[in-house]
């Protein structure tokens, strides 16, 4: 399956812009501490909080992004590239995409992280 990825202009940008709504307890030092990069990486290279996704697979909010981001890409919708933080690339945006991803069994994603 081939997956669209939207263009992003600006990352850096996009990146804080994104993290201050949706990670706001992320200091922006740490946020700031090294560039930010668009790589295509495999889903397995990063790290997630398995907590997390076992709380949204029963939240109802989160199973509707889920069945949202199918319909994109089966549509052919571009969707956002996820976004990792720090030398471990741990996930903190795009836990629906990455599921959906997972569950396609994609392997390689786009993923904006930093690179240290």
């Amino acid at each position: 399956m081939k997956i669209q990825w939207a263009s992003i202009p600006n990352i850096s940008s996009y990146v804080k812009q994104t993290l201050a709504k949706e990670a706001s307890d992320i200091p922006l030092a740490k946020i700031n501490f090294y560039p930010w990069h668009l790589l295509e990486m495999p889903l397995s290279s990063l790290k997630v909080d398995q907590d997390l996704i076992n709380r949204h697979d029963k939240e109802e909010l989160h199973i509707q992004r889920k069945l949202n981001f199918i319909n994109m890409i089966k549509k052919g919708e571009a969707i956002l590239p996820l976004i990792a933080l720090g030398s471990d690339y741990f996930l903190i945006d795009g836990y629906a995409r990455f599921r959906v991803l997972r569950d396609l069994g994609i392997e390689k994603a786009e993923i904006i992280c930093q690179i240290c």
